[in-house]
């Protein structure tokens, strides 16, 4: 039953941004009127975050692979745009990277996410991106790697004021350094975790 209604779920939301894009790119548009370039890539920007969206709705519902060939879809747009959406092409890349299987695979796709956000100046992505690095680091056995891309993502998060991911990436550091067997190093880091949750 969970399977069909994931489908469900995810044909009605399709529905609805189907919807919601003829209403767009039929706002405000006469037969014969002339559209500015500008409206059709407002109008391609606003499929391409929708497109992304749903990616993230499949993401909630376990849809991995469904995720997986949203996300493509999306970044497939973001690059179709005039000039290429690079803030949309780094998080669909990020997402791309979170949702796949392949750690090696997932690594690339983040450094790339990374170095566009490094690009945008935007701390708070550059942060989330830093601390999947460190996970994709840490699941394939390289926690000093980890421990590095974590404490550079905690510094980041500090900066911006975003308590939830200074509280996520202490826990992190707590993880690493409890698979080091460091027990009173991980405890200090659950309990400065735990104290701003």
């Amino acid at each position: 039953a969970a399977p069909d209604r994931q489908a469900e779920g995810l044909e009605i939301t399709g529905q609805g941004l189907l919807c919601g894009l003829q209403v767009l790119l039929e706002a405000d548009v006469s037969p014969g009127q002339e559209v500015s370039s500008e409206d059709v890539t407002a109008a391609r920007v606003i499929v391409a975050n929708r497109v992304n969206g749903l990616g993230v709705v499949a993401l909630q519902w376990g849809g991995y692979e469904e995720a997986q060939a949203i996300y493509l879809e999306s970044l497939a747009l973001y690059r179709q745009l005039d000039p290429p959406g690079k803030r949309g092409i780094a998080r669909a890349l990020f997402w791309l990277g979170n949702v796949t299987a392949d750690f090696k695979q997932a690594e690339a796709l983040h450094e790339q996410s990374l170095a566009l956000f490094q690009e945008l100046g935007d701390k708070w992505s550059i942060s989330n991106v830093l601390a999947s690095l460190g996970g994709d680091a840490w699941k394939q056995g390289g926690y000093e790697r980890a421990l590095v891309l974590f404490e550079q993502s905690l510094v980041l998060a500090r900066e911006t004021g975003d308590k939830w991911s200074v509280a996520a990436r202490l826990r992190s550091l707590g993880n690493v350094t409890l698979e080091q067997m460091d027990y009173e190093r991980a405890t200090a880091l659950y309990d400065e975790s735990l104290a701003l949750a």
